[in-house]
């Protein structure tokens, strides 16, 4: 699952847009997930994560760590 699926995304605007995980199981106290844009891949710390997923399509793309 990536953030711009998840149901837990939040989003708030003052001067710029503010994403942030609303999840209460995240590690992250804060949840900040980006300013304007979501980002391309989840934070390490998400609980919504299945890193076995994400690093079989790393794979497959050329994109392992």
């Amino acid at each position: 699952m990536r953030c711009k699926d998840c149901e837990y995304v939040k989003c708030y605007a003052v001067n710029k847009k503010m994403y942030y995980c609303d999840n209460r199981n995240r590690v992250n106290l804060m949840g900040k997930l980006g300013e304007d844009n979501l980002p391309e891949t989840n934070p390490e710390w998400c609980p919504m994560a299945d890193r076995t997923i994400d690093e079989n399509n790393m794979a497959e793309k050329g994109l392992e760590k």
